[in-house]
């Protein structure tokens, strides 16, 4: 009788407890909410603090059951501390066994296991064992091919998660400057079995993100301004293209103090003290952004193949419906909004905007619009360019022992072939070892010192400079390359071994720097970079990137109000996680998410469906937090970032073949054999290219300008003010007036010449790879285009009406 009494009461202290902690609404998820800010506030640890506040007796009781005398005796703080943990996750469970309701930590368990890959079966086997929700309930059932705001029935977690996302980037988007970053998701659908109807099908669709734009407001952004400059832009001159004397000194200074950083960073621990130093010491400019945070908010997941110009329009019709923002609206034309991308993402773009100067006035003529260039993309362009050139021949590696294809040998890697080239990360490691290797074999040189240890005695920082300017000022000289160049034309002396290896020594450092200074936020840095890559591009046959610099260039030098260039300076990189030296380029921010979405985040096999994709693809950074948050809690500290791997063997073994091949030595007469040609100083043959000759790429260029600069001036055919609704004499008076009709009316021109000039744009257009610059229109023909009789350019209506 006693011992059913002791049960009875302790029952019911413990019904009152579980009663307590529904009351509270602790775990309640109608009280929570799964948005995304709850989840990136969610702490386990936390919860499990507060459950116990209001169930003291009830892991008193747990505590007794789970508890031997022995191990109160013999086991230490930790071993108990782990126990509590334990204790306090049982009572967890069986609160959610107490009430459905108190299922708040079942759901976001449930969405750590789907962040982490985890299988359906998984999921159930979790759910069974009452951790985490079922898979039903975390993916939602009910048909979910729904394009509008309306869903199914009963919405799954997952899909109140990509409603709570979407709700908050809505309202990111009303309320603030922002930027639209997106790219394309290309995937292969695979179906175990074909049968009628079902196959492997390739998907080609496109992802977007919305970062709010840092240090930026409403009033840097007014297009009245753009329009303005835009109108008043002058010409694109070489010297705009090329460094000032201050630019060019502040490159030189980085480029030392990049070689400075390679030195202490993988010239061994004899040197490795000097770090602090070097990083204390290094070059700033006036445009490097400060530490922050930020944020992204990606966007549904779009079934729009953006590999046309028609794709692209179609992509920003559906983002800025997304947003529930009106562009086809006068307040939506009033502010600047930046869209970013990879140069042919850009390129077609700016086909649209072109398209329709002279035909669409107002928020249609896109004049509200700032092509935010994709920097990662540049620096693939980059590295592709140095591959290309100084690869060389394989099996050539006594004839040329400075090349790529010799030291990729040495290294013992997988052969690369010129026209077969490996992805990027494997390209620019190879450059880059390549690099340190010369540095350090340099530095040797210049230093009289046989080894790295004879370096580091007694080196300090202002030796270690004067050593660097050294290297940077003798072994990365064009000019000396270009003197031995011609004393071998004339049969007196040169050397190809050393030429090449000094163009390499400069281009591998450009690339860099260009590196190193996103990863600290410098865009002054990075602009000086570009401006010789302008001329880079050019010369290794990166056309339509060397277009794309050279509107980068312009349109800092000419077209960008200063607001808008600050802005443009202070977003082009992001820094999602806040930390010092981890700013990335907005498409790779893009290219990130991809990943994610389509390797982890997609359904496979016969579930695989854009629907699913448009309800996952905004969770996907929600997800990748979580699963980082779970980690440090309760999970092994595995760290964030994997481990640096050891170079100083293929290092060592490079600078014995440098040293033993005499490669930073002239020995007068040494040529490549007969097969192989001597890489080419893009940077001076890019100059050439595009300086010299009566219809050289930079007249052409600004030839396309000046039409476009015109077009925008006339009266548009549609649209406010359009010319079939005011006499032809009725234009805005100043480029501010002409804002609200996005920039159009200066010149009085004739309608029928306005659609005349629109249809020779066209032409201009449709000569990118002669200018390296936009793409064609070619691929949106259809039977619905129109076509000119007399330049027989297609246009597709589309890229003439919002």
């Amino acid at each position: 009788m006693l011992t059913q009494w002791a049960v009875n009461r302790v029952g019911g202290v413990l019904e009152k407890e579980g009663e307590a902690v529904k009351s509270s609404r602790v775990l309640l998820t109608e009280s929570n909410g799964i948005t995304a800010q709850f989840l990136a506030d969610f702490s386990y640890t936390s919860t499990l603090q507060k459950i116990s506040q209001h169930i003291p007796v009830t892991l008193e009781v747990l505590r007794r059951f789970a508890t031997t005398k022995r191990q109160k005796e013999e086991c230490g703080g930790a071993y108990f501390e782990h126990k509590e943990f334990v204790i306090q996750q049982a009572a967890l469970t069986l609160l959610g066994e107490r009430s459905i309701r108190n299922s708040l930590s079942r759901h976001v368990l449930g969405l750590y296991m789907y962040a982490g890959g985890a299988s359906r079966q998984l999921i159930t086997i979790f759910n069974r064992l009452g951790s985490s929700v079922s898979y039903v309930t975390l993916a939602g059932r009910g048909h979910k091919g729904l394009t509008e705001d309306t869903w199914p029935r009963q919405l799954g977690t997952l899909e109140v998660l990509s409603q709570s996302v979407r709700a908050a980037t809505r309202k990111i988007a009303k309320t603030s400057p922002f930027l639209v970053v997106y790219d394309n998701i290309n995937m292969m659908w695979r179906v175990a079995e074909q049968v009628m109807g079902r196959k492997d099908t390739q998907e080609n669709g496109t992802c977007a993100t919305l970062i709010p734009l840092w240090n930026t407001s409403w009033d840097d952004l007014q297009t009245a301004d753009l329009v303005e400059n835009a109108d008043k832009a002058h010409n694109l001159k070489l010297k705009d293209l090329r460094l000032t004397r201050g630019e060019d000194n502040a490159l030189y200074e980085s480029l030392v103090h990049c070689v400075m950083r390679i030195v202490v960073r993988y010239g061994g621990p004899q040197l490795a003290h000097l770090t602090p130093e070097v990083l204390q010491c290094m070059p700033a400019s006036e445009h490097r952004i400060e530490v922050h945070k930020t944020d992204i908010y990606p966007l549904p997941a779009m079934d729009i193949d953006e590999s046309s110009t028609l794709g692209n329009l179609n992509v920003l019709k559906t983002v800025f419906r997304e947003l529930h923002l009106d562009d086809s609206s006068t307040d939506f034309a009033q502010t600047v909004k930046f869209i970013a991308g990879d140069q042919s993402t850009i390129a077609r773009d700016r086909v649209i905007e072109a398209t329709r100067a002279g035909n669409e006035g107002g928020a249609g003529a896109l004049r509200w619009a700032v092509w935010m260039p994709g920097l990662f993309h540049y620096k693939m362009a980059a590295t592709h360019a140095i591959m290309i050139t100084h690869l060389g021949l394989p099996n050539h590696d006594l004839s040329n022992p400075a090349s790529l294809s010799a030291h990729n040998a040495i290294l013992q890697r997988k052969v690369v072939l010129p026209s077969a080239l490996p992805p990027f990360r494997t390209c620019r490691d190879l450059a880059f070892v390549s690099l340190y290797a010369r540095v350090l074999h340099c530095m040797l040189l210049v230093s009289g010192k046989a080894t790295l240890e004879e370096l580091a005695n007694g080196l300090t920082l202002e030796g270690l400079r004067q050593h660097a300017d050294t290297v940077v000022s003798k072994y990365t000289d064009a000019g000396w390359a270009e003197t031995l160049r011609e004393e071998r034309e004339d049969g007196l002396g040169g050397d190809m071994v050393f030429e090449s290896a000094l163009l390499f020594l400069r281009d591998a450092l450009l690339l860099r720097e260009f590196t190193d200074a996103i990863k600290i936020g410098d865009s002054g840095r990075v602009v000086n970079v570009l401006k010789v890559w302008v001329m880079s591009y050019r010369g290794a046959g990166r056309n339509k990137y060397a277009y794309e610099t050279m509107v980068l260039i312009h349109n800092i030098q000419n077209v960008w109000p200063e607001r808008i260039k600050r802005a443009i300076f202070d977003n082009w990189l992001a820094n999602p996680t806040g930390r010092a030296n981890a700013f990335v380029e907005v498409d790779l921010v893009q290219e990130h998410l991809n990943f994610w979405t389509k390797n982890y985040y997609q359904a496979h096999g016969s579930n695989a469906s854009w629907e699913w994709l448009r309800v996952i693809a905004p969770c996907v950074d929600v997800l990748r937090k979580l699963a980082t948050n779970i980690h440090a809690a309760i999970g092994a500290k595995q760290g964030t970032r994997h481990a640096i791997p050891n170079l100083s063997a293929d290092i060592k073994v490079l600078m014995d073949s440098l040293a033993l091949h005499q490669v930073y030595q002239i020995r007068d007469g040494r040529t490549f054999s007969s097969e192989e040609s001597p890489p080419v100083d893009v940077v001076s043959a890019g100059t050439e290219s595009l300086a010299f000759g009566t219809t050289n790429p930079l007249y052409q260029f600004n030839e396309h300008q000046r039409r476009l600069q015109t077009r925008r001036r006339t009266i548009p055919l549609t649209g406010p003010k359009a010319a079939a609704h005011q006499p032809m004499h009725n234009s805005p008076a100043t480029p501010r007036q002409a804002a609200s009709v996005a920039g159009n009316a200066r010149d009085n021109v004739d309608s029928t010449d306005t659609l005349d000039a629109h249809m020779g744009l066209e032409i201009e257009i449709d000569t990118a790879p002669e200018l390296g610059g936009s793409v064609s229109t070619g691929d949106d023909e259809d039977d619905s285009e129109l076509q000119t009789g007399a330049t027989g350019t297609l246009i597709h209506p589309e890229l003439l009406h919002v």
